[in-house]
């Protein structure tokens, strides 16, 4: 079964749902488990006079997410490492699976906005990314339904 698995985190409800689901796998099959969030340190089109002042509070959020995910898997019983990992935002999915390949994960798990069609064609998708990418399983899970039918 799956040894190290690696979940891409971030504030929303679809990776709080992820998160639960890989704490209950790692627990089951007493998996290392790798926390990662990505963050763009330099938002396009942001004109600051201190760059890097913008930059380290975004870094500062990305490691507070971290912290709070850490958190809730220990809460579930399972140890976690955290990894902050900077990427041009067009590239959080090739950041992650990289980010796996290099530990050698064998699960990625992440959770995925359920977006419409057209969204998605318009702003693509982070999962999508990884999706396409990864050289190992992606568990996704989302974060809510649409129930208009």
């Amino acid at each position: 079964m799956y040894q190290r698995m690696l979940a891409a985190v971030d504030d929303s409800e679809a990776s709080l749902l992820a998160l639960q689901e890989a704490s209950k796998l790692a627990r089951a099959v007493r998996a290392r488990l790798r926390l990662v969030h990505v963050v763009d340190v330099m938002p396009h089109g942001v004109a600051v006079a201190a760059p890097e002042e913008l930059a380290q509070a975004i870094r500062n959020e990305g490691k507070d997410i971290l912290k709070a995910a850490a958190e809730l898997v220990e809460e579930a019983g399972v140890e976690a490492e955290t990894v902050l990992l900077e990427a041009d935002w067009r590239h959080f999915g090739r950041a992650i699976v990289e980010e796996a390949k290099d530990w050698q994960a064998d699960l990625i798990v992440m959770g995925t906005h359920g977006h419409t069609a057209l969204v998605q064609l318009v702003f693509g998708s982070v999962a999508e990314g990884v999706i396409r990418r990864a050289p190992v399983p992606v568990l996704l899970v989302r974060g809510y339904h649409d129930t208009s039918g």
